[in-house]
């Protein structure tokens, strides 16, 4: 394939991924989907928008001045505000050896989880207890046997305590608007917290 015609491909693949992360995220908020098939589509969306942004880069493209030219931050700001946000996670997790692959994979799932969790948070007066607590107790479970950790792993046990909580309500109960922030608050340092062991990993 000619190099004009792959750099086409590319510009193609990466605008239809982040079309349709806009139009997911949109659906999420509006209560279409469900948390755990958003968590999902996410998760394999925003694989590709990085993984076809690095390969415009490998061939010199500026993608920055293709998403101006595009406006794609006008069209789909939805999906530019997070491509831009999860930035600083994903291409590091991307960028491995074949060695590490599994560990990238479990990476990209305990972010695309983390996400939904707070994504979920955003939406209380949708989301319900039995929701968000399958997404946290698979976290649990994925941070537990994710390498490098350390034993009793602050994250994991602040987890712990949010999902008995959870479970000892109503499974049919919205998270009132209280609760909400604060579990925001803490999927949020979560977060920022296993991202930076993720840096520290590099």
């Amino acid at each position: 394939m000619k190099r004009a015609d792959k750099t086409l491909e590319l510009k193609a693949e990466l605008f239809a991924c982040i079309a349709t992360l806009d139009n997911l995220m949109r659906n999420f908020q509006d209560g279409k989907i469900d948390p755990a098939t958003y968590r999902r589509q996410f998760k394999s969306l925003l694989h590709d928008i990085f993984k076809y942004k690095q390969m415009l880069e490998e061939m010199n493209i500026n993608v920055e001045d293709f998403i101006r030219e595009e406006r794609l931050d006008e069209k789909y700001p939805l999906a530019m505000r997070k491509f831009a946000k999860e930035g600083e996670t994903e291409a590091p997790v991307l960028q491995t050896t074949t060695t590490s692959a599994k560990l990238a994979v479990k990476a990209s799932d305990i972010v695309a989880n983390l996400i939904t969790i707070i994504d979920c948070t955003k939406l209380h007066d949708l989301v319900t207890i039995k929701m968000i607590a399958p997404l946290l107790e698979e976290t649990i479970t994925l941070l537990v046997n994710f390498p490098g950790l350390p034993p009793n792993y602050w994250v994991v046990v602040d987890m712990r305590n949010w999902l008995n909580k959870l479970l000892s309500m109503d499974p049919e109960a919205k998270l009132d608007a209280k609760t909400s922030k604060e579990l925001e608050f803490q999927a949020v340092r979560w977060l920022n917290d296993f991202r930076l062991r993720l840096r520290e990993m590099q």
